[in-house]
């Protein structure tokens, strides 16, 4: 049965493949060997060594989830495994080329980031994010593509392919976040600029909590740039994606502008 599955799963890549090339504003960096695909965002190289493929978060066995237990979840386990084969079927044992984006190209750990072509030229990160096995997450250093890849999420989302047909991945309400604290999530609401708070401070309001965004002084910068007036959004539908933290109430830190959409209202 789970071999029949994974046969489901890797079949995907044949009538979801993106077909997507990389956005520009990316430089071609090496080409490298693939030794091993170690989970659905991280390979190590023929040089032994690993790199972490940006703008992108896949699935995990469990979510991590502060102060609780890992409880097995059959579904979570399913989509973790799916991501890395279908990875492992795309790259593993060939050679890929990574693209870079300026600064820093390591993450925290000290893993290569980049973005990756396949032999073929296709773009690894929109393949895993038009299938449903990975959601968007980008940072303020490596945020190229990332409007190309939101309409792929966007499309996998609608369609609900992979990941978006689980409770651990649904766009959530302000109301309901206490329980993933220390999780990456997307939330919608309606925006509140909140007074007082000149480091530039707004909120989503639920119908009972709001959560708190915490914008950095880059990312305002960013949204004024692209035409957004943050001192008028009130009202504004928005989806916001990113790590939650505890802060007297649910925050997200949103360090660049892509972490921010704005929603169409609905028509009356």
């Amino acid at each position: 049965m789970r071999a029949q599955w994974l046969a489901g799963a890797i079949s995907i890549l044949v009538c979801q493949a993106s077909g997507q090339t990389l956005p520009p504003g990316l430089t071609s960096g090496e080409r490298l060997p693939v030794r091993e695909v170690i989970d659905g965002e991280t390979v190590r190289l023929g040089d032994g060594r690993e790199l972490r493929l940006a703008a992108i978060l896949a699935p995990r066995s469990t979510p991590p989830r502060a102060g609780q237990p890992a409880r097995p979840d059959a579904g979570l386990e399913r989509l973790a495994l799916a991501a890395r084969e279908v990875l492992a079927t795309l790259i593993e044992g060939r050679d890929v080329v990574l693209y870079v984006a300026p600064g820093p190209q390591r993450d925290r750990h000290g893993r290569l980031t980049a973005h990756v072509a396949t032999p073929a030229a296709e773009w690894v990160q929109a393949v895993l994010v038009s299938n449903g096995l990975a959601r968007v997450q980008t940072t303020a250093e490596i945020d190229t593509g990332a409007d190309l890849l939101l309409r792929l999420e966007a499309e996998a989302r609608e369609a609900q392919r992979g990941l978006w047909r689980h409770e651990a991945f649904r766009i959530r309400a302000p109301d309901e976040l206490g329980r993933w604290i220390e999780t990456f999530q997307i939330v919608e609401g309606a925006a509140v600029v909140l007074a007082g708070h000149p480091a530039g401070r707004l909120a989503l309001e639920g119908q009972r909590e709001r959560l708190i965004l915490n914008l950095s002084t880059h990312a305002r910068a960013e949204l004024r740039d692209a035409g957004w007036n943050v001192d008028r959004l009130a009202g504004m539908p928005l989806r916001v994606r990113g790590w939650l933290r505890w802060q007297n109430g649910p925050v997200i830190d949103v360090t660049h502008a892509a972490q921010i959409e704005r929603l169409v209202p609905p028509r009356k």
